[in-house]
């Protein structure tokens, strides 16, 4: 894509955000639940998923979590990476979910010029693997990778 690298860091981040939301809620249709994972936007364009394995089908989601991270550092050390997004699953109160939700994707982006938002898109599962997603909260993200 040609001038992602001259986008605004707030663009950057929805792209890294929609990345995020399609990859989460597909998941949690085709399984029921997700393991922590991320993405990353590469100075091409591209988005690129990235996630931790740790040899265990059901892995420790902190343990997962800070290996994404790690990796996701790897990459932006490497060069060519703009921005990362790291999501992983939370119980959400009435504050962020209403009383219909218990369950959120607590997402983290960040990008190369410092830039740093968190949102929480709370959901709840159906039957036959349908998801309903609430409104997108947005909180103060924090920098873990940039």
């Amino acid at each position: 894509m040609e001038g992602v690298f001259f986008m605004l860091s707030e663009d950057r981040c929805e792209r890294l955000m929609n990345a995020l939301v399609e990859l989460g809620v597909s998941y949690l249709k085709e399984d029921g639940y997700f393991f922590p994972f991320g993405v990353v936007l590469k100075c091409d364009g591209v988005v690129d998923v990235v996630e931790g394995y740790v040899g265990d089908d059901f892995p420790d989601p902190g343990v997962l979590l800070s290996g994404v991270r790690e990796d996701c550092g790897r990459l932006v050390a490497g060069g060519g990476i703009l921005g990362c997004g790291i999501a992983w699953d939370v119980s959400v109160g009435v504050d962020v979910g209403g009383d219909d939700f218990s369950d959120g994707i607590m997402m983290n982006i960040e990008d190369i010029d410092g830039f740093c938002v968190r949102f929480v898109l709370p959901y709840s599962r159906g039957l036959f693997g349908r998801v309903r997603v609430g409104a997108l909260v947005r909180r103060e993200g924090e920098c873990f990778v940039f």
